[in-house]
């Protein structure tokens, strides 16, 4: 009996296979990888998928926009207009210049100019309509701006998706806004401030012609309205009669003061005395005697000859200093008459000789009688300037009146005559200057169909990989054999077997199979020391122990080592049903005889044997310890180099549990397809249990898996010449054809 080798205790060491450490630093994922595992396998899906939804998205997204035409246009304000002869606001910058322009580009968007713009017949022959919804579109079309660095400018825009209708809303507002609140308001304003102007004339006018009447009628009783000096002359007349009453009382004072009052005398015995009567002077005769008298005449004869100058001068009679030189005339001329007259009132109350008591002897009846006289004359002037000075003070006050009236007129007037000038500036430039595009815009301004497009290249392209990727994200299962290693950091994938067809499987695909098979138990020889019993189990049924048992036991036996199988999976009973060794007795009686006796059963392989299962085992698993099956495995381990248990799935087999706690080593066999989580469940299963864990056998690898594994490269240094060699399982002897693919190659290579 062949017997293994001695080999220093120590752990088995296994190589690095894909899966395993990377040279990233720990802790930090490589997204790229992460990316790659998610899609791995389904590449040409997620390409096609990808194309055509990159396809579709951009298509779709160059379609879905319209390239929409900008028609723009500028508004100038003029910060002050040129002046013509008058300095008006308009030739002054605004104090808030910038506030004012921001206002305007603010009544560019008010509703009077959106509604009169939409209205309007040009708008309306593109048929947008006039509903609620349409407003809002022409509002979002509308664009109004200002700029710092050129303060009187405002920017209007107008966006559509057809460059005519772009230029006519551009057109259709600036006129809107022309008309309500440019020129047509500030014409409006203008014809306002006239009107204004003219009745505020017409008014003043009536007031002034209304005070001209009163002061006519204040001085009609005078004959003139220069009451000055008509006034001045009665007051000095009163003083020279207060002068004569007061020298006459110092007089009188002087005899011995007034004597009593005479009687009456009675006005039937009085004999009446024939006045004298007077001659009414001239003026030029008057004025020789009488100093005032002469001063009158002298201005007279002045202003007569500035009418003669002006007469020779050619000047009309309706020329102002022509009629200013005629009313003073008429002034003078009704002054001198009134002069003449009080002088004659004058002189018919004085003595017949024209002096005070002449020809009397000054007795105090005398000087009394003359004090009574001057006294009542006194009196009578008194009155009269009193008079006049009361009419004077009234027609001042008119005067003063008609002078603020005239005042006020001549503003009016001066304003009114700047409006008129000024306003040819204004109606032929204005402050507000609007400059339009003259024809539609050629090239689209706003046009998101290539970005929009390429937004739905990406995200057409991209969603069915993120489909895809969320797909693989969501699949836990196995599909690659370096996915176990991440899943498992603390296990090692020590073997990958290949997937091989039932019939029609390559020469070298059989050779890399069989190679896989040695190498691995060529990994549990170097590094096994002082095991024999190992335990070969997987997650769930199905995922190739039973194969892999079989093959394990033929390379054994291929190197020489007896070699024992035993089939401890007492229901499912999957190597004794591959090996065709049926029995109602099994290794359920050798565990309860506590000996195999003839239970191992030789097969046509040279130092391989089989304890195969009963069909009645099953009732000996409610029997079974693990001091029961230590003892049986035990009594084997001096019979036998090497021991490979095919156990039942450790997740649902009762007697999967005592093997794998008893035995050497397990390996856990992992098909491709199984889910991570029966996976992690069976390591802690077997973790809790205390097995040995060697390592993990990933299964029915795909080609491409394959063919990229380390398992692979090693088979590479095998030359062609011998893989073709190798049998293939289609001509393998009759008692190899129950066995699967794996094995049967394994078969068919130890027999060359």
């Amino acid at each position: 009996m062949n017997t293994l080798p001695p080999h220093d205790t120590r752990a088995l060491a296994l190589p690095e296979l894909p899966g395993g450490p990377s040279h990233a630093p720990q802790g930090q994922t490589n997204i790229l990888t992460i990316v790659h595992r998610l899609l791995r396998g389904r590449y040409l899906l997620v390409s096609i998928l990808a194309v055509l939804g990159a396809s579709a998205g951009g298509v779709g997204g160059y379609l879905s926009q319209t390239p929409k035409y900008r028609s723009e246009g500028l508004i100038r304000i003029q910060p002050k207009m040129g002046m013509i002869l008058y300095k008006t606001e308009q030739s002054e910058v605004p104090p808030m210049f910038t506030s004012f322009v921001n206002t305007q580009a603010n009544l560019l968007k008010n509703s009077r100019v959106i509604s009169r713009a939409m209205d309007s017949r040009e708008w309306r022959a593109n048929g947008r309509g006039r509903s609620p919804e349409a407003e809002r579109r022409f509002r979002q079309s509308l664009q109004v701006t200002t700029s710092r660095e050129a303060p009187e400018l405002i920017f209007v825009s107008f966006t559509d998706v057809k460059p005519n209708a772009a230029k006519t809303g551009l057109e259709a507002v600036i006129q809107a806004y022309d008309e309500i609140f440019s020129h047509a308001e500030a014409k409006q304003m203008r014809d306002v401030t006239i009107r204004t102007l003219e009745e505020r004339r017409r008014t003043t006018e009536a007031e002034i012609s209304s005070r001209q009447q009163q002061i006519e009628q204040e001085a009609k009783e005078f004959g003139t309205d220069d009451l000055d000096r008509l006034h001045d002359w009665h007051i000095n007349r009163l003083l020279e009669v207060d002068d004569e009453v007061s020298v006459l009382e110092l007089r009188l004072a002087k005899l011995g003061g007034p004597p009593p009052p005479a009687p009456t005398p009675d006005p039937a015995l009085a004999q009446p005395t024939e006045p004298v009567p007077l001659e009414r002077p001239s003026p030029e005769a008057l004025a020789d005697v009488d100093p005032e008298m002469k001063s009158f005449v002298a201005r007279r004869r002045e202003a007569d000859s500035l009418i003669s100058k002006l007469k020779s001068r050619g000047v009309g009679d309706k020329h102002e200093d022509m009629q200013a030189a005629k009313i003073e005339v008429e002034e003078l001329n009704k002054t001198i008459e009134a002069y003449i007259d009080s002088w004659m009132i004058t002189s018919a109350s004085a003595p017949v000789d024209g002096s005070v008591g002449a020809n009397r002897p000054e007795t105090p009846a005398k000087l009394a009688e003359d004090l009574r006289l001057l006294q009542q004359k006194a009196s009578e002037w008194r009155e009269e300037a009193v008079k006049i000075g009361n009419r004077r003070l009234a027609i001042g006050a008119r005067r003063r009146e008609i002078d603020q009236f005239r005042n006020s007129l001549d503003e009016v007037t001066r304003r009114l005559d700047e409006i008129s000038v000024e306003s040819r500036v204004q109606d032929t430039v204005g402050r507000i200057e609007t400059i339009m595009p003259d024809t539609p815009p050629t090239s689209p301004n706003v046009d998101s169909r290539f970005k929009t497009g390429a937004m739905g290249f990406v995200l057409g392209g991209g969603f069915p990989v993120a489909l895809i990727a969320l797909f693989g994200l969501l699949d836990r299962r196995f599909r690659y054999s370096d996915e176990a290693k991440p899943a498992f950091a603390s296990a090692r994938v020590f073997g990958i077997l290949p997937e091989l067809p039932q019939t029609g499987a390559g020469a070298e695909q059989t050779a890399a199979a069989a190679h896989c098979v040695h190498q691995m138990r060529t990994m549990l020889e170097i590094g096994g020391a002082g095991k024999k019993v190992y335990a070969i189990t997987s997650a769930t049924a199905g995922d190739g122990k039973t194969s892999l048992t079989i093959s394990l036991g033929l390379s054994f036996a291929a190197s020489g080592a007896n070699t024992l199988l035993i089939d401890f999976d007492l229901i499912g009973r999957g190597l004794s049903s591959t090996l065709k060794m049926s029995s109602p007795e099994g290794i359920g009686e050798a565990l309860s005889a506590g000996t195999v006796n003839g239970s191992v059963v030789a097969t046509k392989i040279d130092r391989l044997s089989v304890l195969a299962s009963g069909r009645d085992d099953d009732r000996f698993i409610s029997r079974l310890s693990e001091p029961v099956v230590r003892r049986f495995l035990d009594s084997l381990r001096d019979r036998y180099d090497v021991i490979l248990i095919d156990t039942g799935p450790i997740l649902g087999s009762l007697e999967a549990n005592f093997v794998s706690a008893a035995a050497d080593g397990v390996v856990l066999v992992v098909g491709r397809g199984q889910h991570r989580v029966q996976v992690q469940r069976a390591y802690e299963q077997l973790a809790n249990l205390g097995a040995n864990v060697l390592g993990m056998v990933f299964n029915r690898a795909s080609t491409t898996d394959f063919n990229r594994s380390a398992a692979s490269a090693s088979f590479r240094s095998v030359s062609v010449e011998v893989a073709n060699r190798a049998p293939t399982p289609d001509s393998v002897p009759e008692e190899f054809s129950a066995l699967d693919p794996i094995s049967r190659t394994v078969a068919m290579d130890i027999r060359r």
